[in-house]
């Protein structure tokens, strides 16, 4: 299953529209981190995600993908 019927299967097309506002305001801030926990102050899923990555988001971000059987080369490239 590539990245586009992954969201397309679980998500409305409007929760892919603010992931992709949030991936841009996180890449736009003067601080990606302190952003991100700004963010997850107000967003319980978020906040769930990031206790889940621990120390390491991006090797958690890798394995939630392979986990769902999702490339994530393709996943990001959505979001660009």
């Amino acid at each position: 299953m590539n990245a586009l019927e992954f969201l397309n299967s679980s998500q409305s097309p409007a929760t892919m529209n603010n992931i992709k506002q949030m991936w841009d305001m996180v890449r736009g801030a003067n601080n990606p981190a302190g952003l991100v926990q700004q963010l997850a102050k107000s967003n319980p899923r978020l906040r769930e995600a990031l206790n889940e990555a621990g120390d390491n988001p991006k090797q958690a971000f890798f394995n939630k993908c392979q986990q769902l059987g999702v490339n994530p080369s393709e996943f990001l490239s959505q979001l660009k």
